[in-house]
């Protein structure tokens, strides 16, 4: 008789995983400091300009330079010690954050400062990113990468609630620049955990192409010729630019449509988290990829309607509903979408591969949340994110009929 009781044999392997546990320990308090600093920046922003048009400005300085910077760091993980980008990465992701805290509080913030300073933060982040990617096959076997990344998409989700609940907290009280502070403290953390893992050194590749360039050229045409990836990849795209960007907007959404203020904010940001948590506990009990590519396509498909459905409402009940629908398949679509690149590529392309990925996820986002920020300075928020997120389900939509093909491509071990 099949047990209805869920089943977390594959969470509990992926856990007793000792690298993996002290990886997820150091991520975690760390991406409580993101947090904090991610709706600190937003509303400090929002403080000195009232404006949608810098909210977009600023999330495209945070994620835009993934365009450009990533592809060069996916060329680098393939080529170097995957373990010492990272530390790399975090140490200038620290100071980073200690700019933001002594500029605000010695009353030097201004918005072309802090669009300057996140410029610096979305150059150095992806080669955290990047690095902490392509470390995770280094952890464990290719059957538990869906585990693995769920815990990881449910460790951020934590962190989402837990975050932003600090943050509301810690500006409300002792002002803005001390959760800058807090997050540079964060750092400490994980860069202790990658320098504890016990994991081999990365072999060096026989033969390396003759340059970066030529690297980073060779992932991008890898990733368009693969005959499932390429169309997915397309459609995550579409995803990112014209139904997640949303969350980049809450500040100005949240004080124009509702009159709220940063604890409003923290709360809506924590509903979309605890929503992705339960989502990622239920991808966490999976073993394999199985299945996979008909959940990305579905929950494409919601985080559009989710979107539209929130711009559509004025009413703080629904609106909350809608953000908690986007947190449940916004956690789905991140996890089955990386976890299909995971387990499809060849080896020698891994870093390249998770670096277009990350390009299309984060960059999209940039992209999307500065058009449809300027958007909303002509017509208000709502129209342009309702069409934007109708689109993006459409999309998805159209896509269905092909999945079974998709599958046959991706879903092998």
């Amino acid at each position: 008789m099949t047990s209805l009781l869920p089943d977390f044999s594959a969470t509990r392997r992926v856990l007793s995983n000792r690298n993996f546990a002290l990886y997820t320990a150091g991520n975690f308090v760390s991406l409580v400091g993101t947090w904090i600093q991610r709706l600190a920046q937003g509303w400090l922003v929002w403080q000195l300009t009232e404006s949608g048009t810098w909210l977009g400005a600023v999330a495209v300085a945070e994620f835009l330079p993934t365009l450009i910077v990533t592809p060069i760091t996916g060329a680098l993980a393939d080529r170097f010690d995957r373990r010492i980008l990272a530390v790399i990465g975090q140490f200038l992701a620290c100071f980073q954050a200690v700019a933001l805290c002594t500029i605000t509080a010695l009353g030097l913030a201004t918005p072309e400062l802090i669009f300057g300073l996140a410029t610096i933060g979305g150059i150095v982040y992806p080669l955290v990113q990047t690095a902490r990617l392509t470390l995770i096959p280094s952890l464990l076997d290719k059957e538990d990468y869906t585990s693995a990344i769920a815990i990881t998409a449910v460790s951020f989700n934590v962190t989402r609630i837990a975050g932003p609940a600090i943050a509301g907290v810690v500006i409300s009280a002792l002002g803005i620049a001390p959760a800058f502070g807090l997050n540079a403290v964060s750092y400490l953390a994980v860069i202790f955990a990658l320098l504890a893992l016990r994991i081999p050194k990365m072999e060096k590749k026989e033969k390396e192409s003759a340059s970066i360039l030529a690297d980073l050229i060779e992932g991008w045409r890898y990733m368009a010729r693969h005959k499932a990836l390429g169309p997915l990849l397309l459609l995550w795209g579409i995803a990112c630019m014209f139904a997640l960007p949303l969350q980049h907007l809450l500040p100005g959404i949240i004080d124009t449509y509702y009159g709220g203020g940063p604890e409003m904010l923290a709360t809506f940001t924590a509903t979309m988290g605890i929503a992705a948590v339960f989502t990622g506990v239920y991808m966490a009990q999976r073993s394999g990829p199985r299945g996979l590519t008909r959940m990305t396509l579905i929950a494409t498909v919601f985080c559009g309607l989710a979107t539209a459905g929130f711009a559509a409402t004025h009413t703080e009940v629904i609106a909350y509903i809608m953000i908690g629908v986007l947190g449940l398949f916004g956690v789905a679509l991140g996890t089955t979408s990386q976890t299909l690149v995971q387990t499809a590529v060849d080896e020698s392309y891994r870093g390249r591969a998770l670096s277009v990925w990350y390009t299309v996820i984060g960059g999209g986002q940039a992209l999307g949340a500065l058009i449809l920020g300027a958007l909303a300075e002509l017509y208000g928020f709502g129209p342009p994110l309702i069409v934007a997120g109708l689109f993006t389900a459409l999309a998805a939509v159209a896509m269905l009929p092909k999945r079974s093909r998709y599958a046959n491509l991706l879903e092998q071990t």
